[in-house]
């Protein structure tokens, strides 16, 4: 494990050469960056390894990263229960996709969840018929698109995180 900070962005691929020569990483050893998906992060690991000319480094996002907009997401969705009933079921329908999208993530699904997230936001987007349902709706509808965004950016980095686990 390796762990830095912007401050020490000068020394960042020494010290990880260095931590990877301590623990014996020959130019054969598999490099895995597990990261929140910035490229700094990644262009590090392709310079700091043994022999970045033996393949690729392996890219992972982590799953703290990738809960996090899936949480806004829900933070936006439990603002709704105290509007009027049909806010209410919307609310509730909008938790429910929530989970699966978070499921599909869990499980390595991207392209699976991106699909839902857009279904999602066809929804909000459709239904906006009171002032103060239209705020809540746009706070879930950007958040949404937030995580769309995030998700479309990193699909390729998230794995099946419920079977490395």
């Amino acid at each position: 494990m390796f762990s830095s900070v912007p401050a020490e962005a000068d020394r960042q691929q020494q010290q990880l050469r260095g931590m990877l020569h301590r623990l014996g990483a020959t130019p054969r050893t598999p490099v895995t960056m597990v990261s929140g998906g910035a490229d700094g992060p990644r262009s590090l690991g392709e310079t700091a390894s043994v022999d970045p000319s033996i393949g690729p480094t392996h890219h992972v996002l982590d799953c703290f990263h990738l809960s996090m907009p899936i949480q806004h997401v829900a933070q936006a969705a439990k603002g709704w229960p105290d509007a009027a009933l049909v806010d209410r079921e919307e609310a509730a329908g909008l938790a429910d996709s929530i989970e699966h999208i978070r499921w599909r993530l869990w499980h390595g699904q991207a392209q699976r969840a991106l699909d839902l997230i857009g279904d999602t936001l066809v929804i909000l987007d459709a239904a906006a018929e009171t002032a103060i349902a239209a705020r809540r709706r746009l706070g879930g509808s950007r958040a949404s698109r937030g995580l769309e965004t995030y998700v479309s950016g990193q699909s390729g980095l998230i794995i099946d995180y419920a079977t490395a686990r």
